[in-house]
């Protein structure tokens, strides 16, 4: 498939939002033809250089952006905000100027093994990093323990002891917000 390219210097990935502001001419007229089709285009990184040099390289692998907001300005210019859907390997430049066009050809995604497991893991990773990063930038974090039950092989999701415990949830967590107990973040002075 043909797609233009945003040469940046992040990385984008399946899923997740990506805010631009697009104020040069030759990305104006690459959005103008986006949102006059399908609404999608391709973010690659930056491996050397800029976007406006000549001798920029980029990464051989990018992902598939569709576009979910457009604010315009009077001038002009545009505030997008896109999602990565999938990612893609480029085959070939059809066009590099003004803006770039490749063809490109979608990557499979593969789950593979114990994929549930270490998405728990990485979340509870990525809970810690931005606890982490909290605490640096001077905000206390107050964590409030949480008791998770896993479901036993054999249980019953629907039966009267899990009936139990979630109207025993239910209670604690009406007692929690009676008593305002929030996570809270205060900047420390």
């Amino acid at each position: 498939m043909e797609l233009p390219l945003f040469p940046l210097q992040t990385v984008l990935y399946p899923g997740l939002p990506i805010p631009l502001h697009v104020f040069e001419d030759r990305y104006r007229q690459m959005f103008k033809r986006i949102l006059a089709t399908e609404r999608r285009f391709g973010v690659v990184a930056i491996v050397k250089g800029r976007d406006v040099d000549a001798g920029a390289t980029y990464h051989p692998v990018g992902c598939l952006a569709e576009v979910a907001e457009v604010d315009r300005h009077a001038d002009g210019r545009l505030d997008v905000v896109a999602r990565g859907r999938s990612r893609f390997r480029i085959d070939g430049v059809t066009q590099a100027a003004p803006y770039i066009v490749a063809e490109v050809s979608e990557l499979p995604e593969a789950t593979g093994e114990a994929a549930e497991q270490r998405t728990v893991k990485a979340g509870r990773l990525f809970t810690r990093y931005v606890a982490t990063l909290l605490r640096m930038a001077g905000y206390r974090v107050v964590e409030v323990p949480v008791v998770h039950r896993a479901r036993r092989f054999g249980d019953s999701k629907f039966g009267l002891g899990r009936a139990g415990r979630g109207f025993h949830d239910l209670l604690v967590v009406r007692w929690m917000q009676r008593r305002a107990l929030r996570y809270t973040i205060d900047r420390d002075e």
